[in-house]
């Protein structure tokens, strides 16, 4: 029986299944992509909560894909109801750890469920939910432990901050990933269902996380088969320094195209890319950071179809945004990596960077993640000040007039009328301020290269021992090579002449035997004549003779 639900889901399936063909750019007759949707769209079983929630454009909401994530339900939740996000998208894919009944506690909170195969289904879950939960609003696209914030969240609330973003017509926000973990030893560090992950996960570590450049073009990465066919890790891809390669190099790189996505619009600013982390520093994998998990889908933005971190046709905001991410959990970082593994969620390129971690939890059962270069986090304003994050003049303008607002010596109440005159004063903080992170952060880029140059120059000077070295090695087995030709030609020298021994030796022995078959036919020769037989008588003779005289 067609009710008026199906219909309504027909209908929204269509519009999906159009805007995928028109955006791929993929042809009527190859309908692989919409029929997954298709399949997916058909296998979401609502569980929990309202299917449609209305909302204003300065209103957010989380949308979240989860497969046992129950140690996480708390924070996770509490952390962005308190931030002001309205409501919470959960899409659960399989969970057998209680997730979903943890989330069932909640009024804000829906929650779908799938049992579709995750390795498959990956994009087009994601893309499911971003087309049904994120068309004409902000969303917030995150993983479970995954906690977002932005800078002086203390002073700006999340309406205002998204009044900013589209006062200014962005699409979309950087957002960088920062590990956080605990201060004692994981072994130490049993985690428990709905701990409070901030009080006891304080810790982050910056000191190796490498920044690139921010490149993006009208490339497009689907025509790339690696992509759609997941056979590549940017964990295991290891690129040049942009300093060191033109732009034509760096745009056409994959692992670029996949964290930056393509045709976005940058804004004036230090937006840049990052990789690596503490995961580097424990694991040796090179993980991707930036994410563009604050996003306005419209209809020109196009979400990607083979990455979580990047987005394409975007209007990218002036400011950057955290993403505070605990995968540092005891009990579920060892459980979590073992059933990755055992059940090969991931493409074989994750699978693999997995087994490595496997690997090295395995040979240090009590790790300790903290490390020298570890920070204790206080307040997220202070990874603005250690320059994690990125603000810009205008964005801190707004920081300090909402911060007069709140003290009462606001001229304007809010969404009023605002000229030069009462700006101005917020403004000229606003660029003072930017100027001395820009100077902090030029300083900091200074030491970098004066690093960089150090770490070359070392690097040079160990070329040129080991260029030495090999010169001399080069030289001995020269020499050496002589030595060895030398005695070798003696060698040779003494078998030739051994060898013209042998040989007038064998010739001396053929003439000895030569002679000897003379002499011995010779002999032959007087044995068989008459003299010979006249000898042999008289012989006999004499010895008759000779016998009768001594009778």
């Amino acid at each position: 029986m067609v009710t008026k639900r199906s219909l309504e889901k027909l209908e929204r399936l269509k519009l999906m299944l159009d805007r995928g063909r028109a955006e791929s750019g993929t042809p009527s007759d190859l309908p692989f992509e919409q029929a997954q949707k298709w399949i997916l769209h058909f296998n979401v079983e609502h569980v929990h909560g309202p299917e449609e929630v209305a909302y204003d454009t300065d209103e957010l909401v989380v949308v979240c894909l989860v497969r046992d994530g129950r140690a996480y339900v708390r924070s996770f939740v509490e952390h962005h109801l308190s931030l002001g996000v309205k409501h919470l998208f959960f899409l659960d894919n399989g969970s057998t750890d209680g997730t979903v009944e943890a989330l069932k506690t909640y009024d804000n909170v829906t929650v779908l469920r799938t049992t579709l195969p995750y390795q498959r289904y990956e994009m087009p879950i994601k893309q499911y939910l971003m087309e049904r939960f994120g068309r004409g609003r902000w969303s917030l696209f995150v993983d479970i432990d995954e906690l977002f914030d932005y800078p002086y969240s203390d002073v700006v609330g999340l309406d205002s901050l998204l009044r900013y973003l589209n006062e200014r017509s962005y699409t979309a926000v950087v957002t960088q990933m920062l590990e956080m973990f605990p201060q004692e030893h994981l072994s130490d560090a049993a985690s428990e269902d709905d701990e409070p992950l901030k009080e006891r996960y304080r810790f982050y570590d910056i000191s190796n996380v490498r920044k690139w450049e921010y490149v993006t073009n009208l490339t497009g990465m689907r025509d790339h088969w690696a992509y759609r066919r997941g056979f590549h890790d940017i964990s295991r891809s290891h690129a040049q320094d942009h300093r060191l390669v033109t732009n034509n190099v760096r745009r056409d790189h994959w692992v670029w195209r996949m964290i930056c996505g393509t045709g976005n619009v940058l804004p004036e600013g230090e937006i840049e890319v990052y990789t690596d982390g503490i995961q580097n520093t424990v694991f040796g994998n090179n993980p991707p950071l930036t994410k563009h998990s604050l996003v306005f889908i419209d209809e020109q933005i196009k979400p990607s179809a083979f990455s979580p971190h990047d987005i394409s046709e975007a209007r990218i905001a002036n400011i950057m945004c955290v993403l505070f991410h605990y995968k540092f959990l005891k009990n579920h970082l060892y459980k979590y990596v073992r059933q990755v593994v055992r059940d090969d969620w991931f493409w074989h390129g994750y699978a693999s960077k997995y087994k490595e971690w496997m690997r090295v939890l395995e040979k240090n059962p009590e790790l300790l993640v903290k490390g020298e270069g570890a920070r204790e986090l206080r307040s997220v304003n202070e990874l603005v000040e250690n320059l994690f994050l990125v603000v810009s003049e205008e964005y801190m303008t707004l920081v300090y007039e909402e911060e007069e607002k709140r003290k009462g010596a606001g001229r304007a109440a809010r969404g009023g009328p605002r000229g030069p005159e009462t700006e101005a004063p917020y403004r000229r903080r606003a660029e003072a301020e930017v100027q001395r992170l820009r100077v902090r952060r030029f300083k900091q880029q200074v030491e970098e290269l004066r690093k960089q140059n150090t770490r070359q120059d070392e690097n040079y000077r160990k070329q040129e021992e080991n260029l030495r070295r090999e010169k001399d090695l080069r030289k001995e087995k020269q020499r050496r090579v002589k030595e060895l030709l030398s005695a070798l030609a003696k060698e040779r020298s003494i078998a030739r002449s051994l060898q013209k021994k042998n040989q007038n030796l064998q010739k001396k022995n053929q003439n000895l035997q030569k002679k000897n078959q003379n002499l011995t036919g010779t002999l032959r020769s007087i044995r068989a004549s008459r003299s010979w037989k006249l000898l042999n008588k008289l012989s006999r003779v004499r010895t008759r003779i000779l016998r009768g005289r001594k009778r």
